[in-house]
């Protein structure tokens, strides 16, 4: 289990996008790419991938899932809430 670094989590969720990333992802019952989070806002699909890395270095989201898609790769998150949802 990784360390929780609380000090850098508040930083961080200061920040509005990533807020809104965090929120999204919890509340979702099914795992989320950041193309699919992007749909759903006026954010970049670029913007919202950096935030979903930044949050799963943090912990905060888990990585469960990577499908090869016309030569990139979609990844899917669900909230790191310490349960399998995969």
């Amino acid at each position: 289990m990784t360390k929780i670094d609380w000090d850098d989590v508040a930083k961080r969720l200061m920040n509005p996008t990533q807020r809104w990333v965090l929120e999204a992802v919890a509340e979702s019952p099914e795992p989320l790419s950041a193309k699919g989070l992007a749909r759903k806002s006026d954010r970049s699909l670029a913007n919202v991938s950096y935030h979903l890395r930044k949050l799963a270095e943090l912990g905060l989201v888990e990585l469960v899932r990577e499908e090869p898609v016309r030569g990139s790769v979609a990844r899917y998150y669900v909230y790191a809430n310490g349960e399998s949802r995969a």
